[in-house]
C-alpha cells in the first residue's frame, strides 16, 4: 500500500500533530480513500494507524539505547506522541505489555 510506503520513507508519524488531512494531500488522495484502505488492509482505523507506527519507532529507540539516558516520557515525545498516557496505552494495545516492561523484558534482559 502506498500509504504504507509513504509513512516508512517519509516517517510523518513523528509529526505529533500529524492529521489525515495532510496525508491524504501529500498522496494526492481524500481522507475517505485513506480511512477506508487503512481499515480494509489492515483493519485499524487512522490513529492506531499513526500509533503503530510510532509504537515501532519507539521499540527502535529502546534497541538504540534511549532510555539509557532519557525517560519514557521522552521516549514518547521522541517517538510523536502527544502524551505519555496515550504513549501507553498504544504500546499495551499493540504489545500487550507496558513499554517498561517491554524494555526490560526484551531489551535489558538481551
Amino acid at each position: 500500500m502506498i500509504l504504507q510506503f509513504y509513512f516508512e520513507i517519509e516517517k510523518v508519524y513523528l509529526n505529533p500533530k500529524l492529521k489525515i488531512v495532510e496525508v491524504s494531500k501529500t498522496i494526492y488522495t481524500t481522507d475517505n480513500i485513506v480511512r477506508e484502505s487503512i481499515k480494509n488492509y489492515l483493519n485499524l482505523n487512522f490513529n492506531d494507524f499513526v500509533n503503530e507506527y510510532r509504537v515501532n519507532h519507539s521499540v527502535k529507540l529502546m534497541n538504540s539505547g534511549h532510555l539509557n539516558n532519557y525517560d519514557i516520557s521522552s521516549l514518547a515525545k521522541k517517538s510523536g506522541f502527544n502524551s505519555p498516557q496515550t504513549f501507553y496505552r498504544s504500546f499495551v494495545k499493540v504489545h500487550s505489555i507496558s513499554p517498561s516492561k517491554y524494555y526490560k523484558s526484551n531489551i535489558v534482559s538481551n
